[in-house]
């Protein structure tokens, strides 16, 4: 985290881009080695605020707190009210991200707490932004404890305030969020995953195979079938001991992994039933190799391999 002896320098180049920057619509503000302190924070998203028509705002380097309180003070004071996308993916130097170690809680609860407090502030489009991709999702957990029904009913909280999940690729970017299987995935975490998607396709109708406006700069444009199977492909190689992942001790046990796998195919049923595909058309470059066989082998032998994910296979609408 940047000393304090850089304020100076840090509050002069926001002055003088307000001054000089008036019809500024994107501000990306990138990690790097170091990180913004909390008060350079603050300078950065007043400076952010002070142009008019900024409809794109991205936050790396920066302090998660401060972030969050100065974008919501902003908020108070009629600025960023042309917004359309919203990313606070700062984590500070306090390692928040590190959730089961002890001398994280209390930063973790409370950087969560001043998320809560922004969300409930954002328009709702904003407000999801917020909740799918980067920071806030990984703050959920904390040591044992986990807020995933909480998470959902304020998901669903911004869908009923009219947040518009047809006209974004939604089930894309949950995807991403939950980074199946490469982190701890807790059984709450996967049954809330499910439920959150369930309802999506069932009751607000959003489409499975969307390709619209998504909320992270590096979310896949791979259809989230694609995603899904990648996951699976993921495991099956951990489970084989050919990961490029650092895993943690028992992560390549059968009986760990296996509850995963299950999730896994409970939910690709879900989305071939809704009519999710994964074809040739939808991947650019794909060319079958040995893994795409071997994946096709390993689903058809599962004794939950539903006759719907068979004929989609056959179909061609089930490409890895």
């Amino acid at each position: 985290m940047l000393p304090a002896r850089c304020d100076a320098a840090v509050r002069r180049w926001c002055d003088i881009a307000s001054r000089r920057l008036r019809h500024v619509r994107v501000v990306y503000v990138q990690e790097g080695r170091n990180t913004f302190n909390p008060v350079q924070t603050k300078l950065v998203v007043d400076c952010a605020a002070s142009f008019p028509s900024v409809q794109d705002f991205d936050m790396n380097a920066g302090e998660a707190v401060s972030t969050c309180m100065s974008v919501a003070a902003n908020l108070r004071a009629g600025r960023f009210s042309n917004l359309r996308r919203l990313e606070i993916n700062c984590g500070g130097d306090m390692s928040i991200l590190r959730r089961k170690h002890s001398s994280t809680f209390n930063a973790r609860r409370i950087a969560k707490f001043a998320f809560d407090e922004l969300i409930a502030l954002l328009p709702p489009d904003l407000g999801i932004d917020c909740m799918v991709h980067a920071l806030y999702p990984k703050l959920i957990e904390i040591g044992d404890e986990d807020t995933w029904d909480l998470w959902a009913s304020t998901f669903f909280d911004c869908v009923a305030k009219g947040a518009d999940v047809r006209s974004r690729s939604i089930l894309r970017e949950l995807e991403a969020m939950h980074e199946w299987p490469y982190d701890d995935v807790s059984q709450k975490r996967m049954d809330v995953y499910y439920r959150t998607v369930e309802t999506l396709l069932t009751v607000h109708r959003v489409d499975p195979n969307a390709r619209g406006r998504t909320c992270g700069r590096f979310i896949s444009d791979r259809p989230v079938l694609w995603m899904m199977l990648d996951s699976v492909a993921g495991t099956v190689c951990r489970l084989e001991g050919d990961s490029d992942f650092d895993i943690s001790p028992n992560e390549d046990d059968p009986a760990v992994l296996e509850p995963v796998f299950r999730f896994l195919m409970r939910t690709i049923d879900l989305l071939v039933r809704h009519g999710a595909r994964s074809t040739l058309a939808d991947l650019p470059g794909y060319e079958p190799d040995d893994l795409d066989v071997k994946l096709r082998r390993w689903i058809l032998a599962r004794p939950d391999c539903t006759q719907r994910m068979r004929e989609a296979m056959h179909r061609g609408d089930m490409c890895f």
